[in-house]
């Protein structure tokens, strides 16, 4: 089942745990949580996917729902190798899904 058009209520908990509503096969809501540190790394100051930490070398890590869809993306400034803050972002969407009320990682 596709990530956003079925959650509600998404919040980042300590930077790094993605909280919402996502509804079940069945129609009801329940409450699922996912930590983005165990699925994102930070890559020289670009999210990267499959990797892990993001969080321990970011800055301003906030969730924004944007575009026509729209679609949830995460933001952030990462540290690059040259210790400088850069900023990036990454829509969840690509990777995220909705399994029967659980969070899944695709």
């Amino acid at each position: 089942m596709a990530f956003f058009s079925s959650a509600q209520e998404l919040r980042l908990e300590d930077n790094h745990i993605l909280h919402a509503k996502l509804r079940k096969v069945d129609g009801e809501w329940v409450d699922a949580h996912i930590d983005l540190n165990a699925w994102i790394g930070n890559d020289n100051g670009r999210f990267h996917w499959d990797g892990a930490d993001f969080a321990d070398s970011a800055e301003n890590i906030r969730l924004s729902i944007e575009g026509d869809g729209p679609v949830a993306v995460l933001r952030a400034d990462l540290r690059n190798i040259d210790g400088e803050m850069v900023g990036a972002d990454l829509n969840l969407s690509e990777r995220l899904g909705n399994n029967d009320g659980s969070f899944h990682w695709v």
